[in-house]
C-alpha cells in the first residue's frame, strides 16, 4: 500500500468533515422527544446519537462540535436534557447531511422515561447509523458506566442476527 493510497480515506473523511460542520450556520434545530411518540419521522439523513452519564459534558461537546455556543442547552447541573434533540448538520440548513441527536444522561441522575425513550429510539430507528458513549476521563468508569455498556451491546445485534448499529466510545 502507498502512501497516497493509505491517505486518501483521512482525506475524503477529513472533507466530508469539513463540507458538514463548515460554519455555525451549518446546524438546524429539527425537534424534540420526550416520548417514543413524539420521535419524530425525520427524511431518511443518517443519524448519530451522543449518549453518557448525566453531566458528563455531552451537550458541551455537540455545541463545540458545531461551533455553536446554544445549540444544545448546557448546565453546570446534572439532569438538565430531559429529552432527545434533534439537529440537521450540513454544509446549509436546507442541505442536511446527518443528524445528531443529544440523549438525555443516565446514571444516579438519570430518569427511568428518559430510558424509555432512548431505548425505543434505539431499537427501532433504522437511520441510527452510530452511537457514541462519551465517558469523563477524570472519573473512572462506574457500575450504571457497566451497565450501560453493556445495555448497548445487548441491543447492537438484532433478532436475525443484523448489526443495527455501530458504537464508538468517546
Amino acid at each position: 500500500m502507498t502512501t497516497m493510497s493509505f491517505l486518501q480515506p483521512l482525506r475524503s473523511t477529513r472533507a466530508y468533515s469539513t463540507r458538514t460542520f463548515a460554519s455555525p450556520q451549518s446546524a438546524k434545530f429539527l425537534a424534540s422527544a420526550g416520548s417514543p411518540a413524539s420521535i419524530p419521522k425525520l427524511d431518511g439523513l443518517p443519524e448519530v446519537i451522543v449518549t453518557g452519564r448525566a453531566n458528563s459534558g455531552k451537550s458541551t461537546l455537540l455545541n463545540v462540535l458545531l461551533g455553536k455556543n446554544d445549540m444544545f442547552h448546557t448546565s453546570s447541573k446534572a439532569g438538565r436534557t430531559t429529552t432527545l434533540n434533534f439537529v440537521q448538520v450540513g454544509p446549509s440548513p436546507e442541505i442536511g447531511h446527518l443528524v445528531l441527536v443529544d440523549a438525555p444522561g443516565y446514571g444516579a441522575r438519570g430518569r427511568p422515561e428518559w430510558g424509555e425513550v432512548f431505548d425505543h429510539y434505539l431499537q427501532t430507528r433504522e437511520q441510527l447509523k452510530r452511537v457514541y458513549i462519551l465517558f469523563n476521563a477524570k472519573h473512572p468508569l462506574n457500575e450504571y458506566d457497566h451497565q450501560m455498556l453493556e445495555h448497548l451491546s445487548s441491543l447492537l445485534i438484532d433478532s436475525d442476527g443484523n448489526q443495527r448499529w455501530t458504537l464508538q466510545q468517546l
